[in-house]
C-alpha cells in the first residue's frame, strides 16, 4: 500500500510539473491564434477597400506647389463657407501637437504612397444651418478637382468635424496627374 501511494503521489507530482510546464505555451499559442484570426479579418477588410477603391476610376487633377495648394485650400475652406451655410470654428493642422502654435508647414507634408503626391492634412471644426448647404458645400468645394480629398465626416447636432487631405505637387510648379481611385 505504501508503495502504491508513493507511485500515485510522483505520477501526480510529474502530472502537477509537466501542466504546469506547458501551460504557459498553452496561453501562448491560444493568444496567437486569436490575434491571427483578428489579423486575417483586417487584411481581408484592407483588401476589400483597396479593390473597390481601384475600380473607381482615374480622376484628373491640377495640383499646384505645396504652398500654394495649402494657400488656394485655406482661401477655398474660408471663402465658400458662408455662401453655403457653414460656420467655420476653428481649423487645425493634423500631425502636429496643438500646444505648438507656430509651425513650418513643411512639417505637415507627408507622402501619399497611393498617388505619389504631397498629402497635407488639416481638420476643419465648423457648424452648419442645414444638410442640404453642408452637402452642397462638400460637393462643390471641397473637391477633388481642386486636390482636396474628405477622408473623416464627423455630424453631431450642427456640429460638423471634417478631415481634410490637400495633395499637391512635390516641387513648387503645377502639374497634372491623375488620382486613381478618387471621385
Amino acid at each position: 500500500m505504501n508503495a502504491l501511494y508513493k507511485i500515485l503521489s510522483l505520477s501526480a507530482c510529474a502530472l502537477l510539473a509537466f501542466k504546469l510546464h506547458t501551460w504557459p505555451t498553452h496561453q501562448a499559442y491560444a493568444r496567437a491564434k486569436v490575434e491571427l484570426a483578428q489579423m486575417r479579418s483586417e487584411s481581408l477588410n484592407a483588401q476589400r477597400m483597396l479593390e473597390f477603391a481601384q475600380s473607381l476610376p482615374s480622376h484628373p487633377v491640377h495640383l499646384l506647389g505645396p504652398d500654394r495648394a495649402l494657400s488656394d485650400a485655406l482661401d477655398v475652406v474660408y471663402a465658400q463657407a458662408s455662401n453655403h451655410g457653414i460656420k467655420i470654428a476653428q481649423v487645425i493642422a493634423r500631425d502636429v501637437p496643438i500646444t505648438q502654435q507656430v509651425f513650418a508647414t513643411q512639417s505637415l507634408r507627408k507622402e501619399d504612397a497611393a498617388t505619389s503626391t504631397l498629402s497635407q492634412k488639416l481638420l476643419v471644426k465648423a457648424t452648419y444651418i442645414d444638410l442640404l448647404g453642408l452637402r452642397r458645400y462638400l460637393k462643390e468645394v471641397l473637391s477633388v478637382d481642386k486636390g482636396l480629398v474628405i477622408h473623416d465626416l464627423s455630424i453631431k447636432g450642427d456640429a460638423v468635424e471634417l478631415g481634410l487631405s490637400i495633395h499637391s505637387a512635390q516641387a513648387d510648379s503645377p502639374t497634372n496627374t491623375h488620382i486613381s481611385g478618387a471621385r
